[in-house]
């Protein structure tokens, strides 16, 4: 509800969280929802050869922690090669060996991010838990796989059936 006292003083406000179009009617304030958008002109898919069978670009945050840790030592086990991007996962890979087949590479630009979805047969996308509470539904990593040609492997939020790309949904 951060954005609620300044929409007093806007005609119209855009959120892509459904979950708060309720907030802010119930404050008398118009509020429309807008899906989040990735440009395909910049995402465009590159042919590129694959270095890496997975791969997962995200900052750090405990739900995704045993995940990424799964997938890390099970990638290392079938040797498999796993490329792991985002703030915060420096001081939580511990137990885990980087070598040739997992490989961690810190807070990435923009270039890099699409370096390795391009050069990877699957991207990984894990939603926040806290968002996914607030009605944000397919976040916008989900609309930049799509508008870069990847198949994503992602868990299932409402909304996903919007996005436009290859998708694997994973359930329980």
């Amino acid at each position: 509800q951060v954005s609620a006292p300044l929409g007093r003083y806007c005609d119209l406000v855009f959120t892509f969280t459904r979950g708060s179009l309720e907030w802010y009617r119930r404050d008398g304030i118009e509020a429309e929802y807008m899906m989040f958008y990735a440009d395909p002109a910049v995402c465009a898919p590159k042919d590129m050869p694959p270095l890496y069978d997975i791969s997962f670009v995200g900052t750090y945050y405990p739900e995704r922690e045993t995940i990424v840790h799964a997938l890390a030592q099970a990638a290392q086990r079938r040797e498999l090669r796993f490329r792991l991007l985002g703030d915060g996962w420096d001081k939580h890979l511990l137990g885990l060996s980087l070598n040739s087949r997992f490989t961690y590479g810190g807070r990435p630009d923009y270039t890099e991010v699409l370096r390795t979805w391009h050069s990877s047969k699957v991207c990984l996308n894990i939603h926040q838990d806290g968002l996914v509470k607030l009605g944000v539904g397919a976040n916008l990593r989900a609309y930049e796989l799509g508008a870069a040609g990847c198949f994503m492997l992602t868990d299932h939020v409402d909304g996903m059936g919007e996005v436009i790309g290859k998708v694997g949904v994973a359930r329980d």
